[in-house]
């Protein structure tokens, strides 16, 4: 019984790790430009038009902030649960692996300020990507190592 609840809660959090990243592509499918240089693959495959762009004028900073911030959030913290279920017990491989992702998501938004590769510069995008690493901080050593340790404590 136990073991089925700890593999239960490892599959919900593999799933959220999943959602996360298929939601925050998903705005970014329907919600941002298919000219931006990402999306090439798109008219590669020949799928452009499964994914028809969505324009609105909004002087809404709360929408802009869930179509320009919170999809960088939701892939990092997708990216760190799944790092997390990887490397459940060691925690040194956890932050060696995780840390860097999200000091390079900052690295690309700093280079945007200063024109070194194209984009445009959100303070808000590095305040969303910190917190998002926080929270999967969170995850890894509240609820990952937690239910790590339980599984060892039935091995």
């Amino acid at each position: 019984e136990d073991k089925k609840h700890i593999i239960q809660k490892q599959s919900v959090l593999m799933l959220l790790s999943i959602f996360l990243l298929l939601i925050g592509g998903f705005t970014y499918l329907i919600f941002r430009p298919h000219t931006l240089v990402m999306f090439s693959w798109l008219k590669f495959i020949n799928c452009e038009s499964l994914f028809p762009q969505r324009t609105f004028n909004s002087d809404s900073k709360v929408i802009e902030f869930f179509i320009y911030s919170l999809p960088d959030g939701f892939w990092i913290l997708s990216f760190l649960i799944a790092i997390s279920l990887l490397w459940k017990r060691k925690r040194t491989c956890f932050y060696i692996y995780s840390t860097p992702y999200t000091l390079v998501s900052i690295l690309f938004e700093v280079f945007q300020k200063y024109e070194i590769i194209p984009g445009t510069f959100d303070f808000a995008d590095i305040v969303v990507l910190l917190i998002f690493h926080g929270i999967g901080i969170l995850i890894y050593e509240f609820i990952i190592l937690e239910v790590s340790y339980e599984k060892q404590k039935l091995d």
